[in-house]
């Protein structure tokens, strides 16, 4: 019995279950064809999430990304929202209006000479039937009603195939109204421009709390940020009838197939962010580090504050419509994790966190597609054995130092005489 169960579980973890060979195989066959666009999107995103992250980690709010994130859906729900009360005010004053019958309509519903004929052979009991067969017999018969449906189909097995005239009258050729189409139809505000406001001015908000509130701390304020627009998110998503699938796919993103025109505005947004980044790299280090000595030389902090925050909100909205919200966390947080634990200076820090956010996110998504997985988690994997890696190498080399200065220092005692 107990071999059974090895067998059993040896052969479940084996690489050909684990690995799906023709899934794998397809995907290195039309990795070019279908894949290498988002490939490089996502890649991208890394190194831009990557490189913001490291003030992230530094000023001690790693868990910014994670509440901006829900503000950023939060932001789309609202916008969803907002389109479902148009839609609806719209619809309202034709909503309980009897709709209007022609005159013609109502002409051809009233009854013949055949049907009062037949009414009257009822109530004399001689019965309807036979005044009906014989009015049949005399007219031609009556074409039925979408003769191309399904349901004509399924009558008439062994009919012709309709004619596209017919098929076109058929239920299948009305126009199907899926809920995207709907909320396009009667959506005020696009979902992006509404993410991006509400995110960028809570990051301004969150951006003053560096002056110093006694009352309340830097992680108190983001966690109540990230509660309140997790909540928000959820009920704006449900009282936007259907939207719901909309929001949920925004907000978790399209990993392995990024649209062209997310990929067009992470690679615009990515660069001019990237630019202003490290244009004003410096002036970032130092409100960061020492705020006191940059407001006594009148410098301005809240300004560059804002300017920083605004860069995380911006890209954060924008990726995480693209990758959605776990990978946008991990890609924020793990790379300036490793970064800090290799360098201690601030430029390779930078280029380091940058780098491996790049590895991250290109190491999640081909194992993604190797293992016929979903992307996000695979680059929290990739994430979590870099920095465990990392960790463990910076451990190794402190002991290595520490052995090496104590035999130093051993060395260099005055043995007696």
């Amino acid at each position: 019995m107990i071999d059974l169960v090895v067998t059993s579980c040896l052969g479940a973890l084996s690489p050909a279950t684990i690995l799906d060979v023709s899934h794998a195989g397809e995907f290195l066959d039309r990795f070019g064809e279908l894949y290498l666009d988002s490939f490089l999107a996502n890649i991208m995103v890394g190194v831009l999430l990557g490189s913001l992250g490291l003030f992230v980690v530094l000023r001690r709010m790693v868990f910014l990304s994670a509440a901006l994130s829900q503000v950023s859906g939060a932001g789309l729900a609202l916008a969803f929202f907002v389109g479902a009360l148009t839609a609806h005010s719209a619809q309202m004053p034709t909503a309980h209006r009897p709709a209007a019958v022609p005159d013609e309509v109502l002409d051809n519903h009233k009854p013949t000479d055949g049907d009062e004929e037949d009414i009257q052979r009822f109530l004399d009991g001689d019965g309807a039937g036979q005044g009906a067969q014989k009015r049949a017999a005399k007219e031609p018969p009556r074409p039925r009603p979408f003769a191309g449906s399904h349901h004509a189909g399924s009558h008439h097995a062994g009919s012709h195939s309709p004619s596209p005239a017919s098929a076109r009258s058929g239920p299948e050729a009305l126009p199907k109204v899926t809920g995207a189409a709907h909320h396009s139809q009667h959506q005020p505000i696009r979902p992006i421009f509404m993410s991006l406001l509400l995110t960028a001015l809570v990051a301004l908000l969150l951006s003053d709390l560096s002056r110093g509130q006694r009352r309340s701390t830097q992680e108190s304020v983001v966690g109540v940020v990230f509660i309140a627009a997790s909540a928000a998110s959820i009920i704006l998503s449900q009282m936007a009838e259907k939207g719901a699938h909309e929001i949920a796919e925004l907000l978790f993103g399209t990993v392995i197939f990024i649209p062209p025109q997310q990929q067009r505005m992470i690679y615009v947004v990515g660069a001019m962010t990237l630019a202003l980044y490290a244009l004003l790299f410096k002036d970032f280090v130092f409100v960061s580090f020492d705020p006191t000595s940059a407001r006594a030389s009148r410098f301005p902090v809240r300004l560059t504050n804002g300017v920083l925050f605004l860069l995380i909100a911006i890209s954060i909205a924008i990726c995480t419509r693209a990758v959605g919200a776990m990978p946008v966390f991990a890609l924020t947080v793990l790379p300036a994790t490793t970064a800090l634990l290799v360098h201690q200076r601030m430029g390779p820090a930078l280029l380091t966190s940058g780098l491996v956010g790049g590895v991250l996110a290109s190491g999640g998504y081909f194992l993604s597609g190797l293992l016929n997985l979903s992307a996000g988690p695979l680059m929290v994997v990739v994430g979590t054995v870099i920095v465990a890696s990392a960790w463990l190498g910076r451990l190794l080399a402190d002991r290595l130092v520490a052995t090496r200065a104590r035999r130093r220092s051993e060395a260099e005692e005055p043995r007696g005489p």
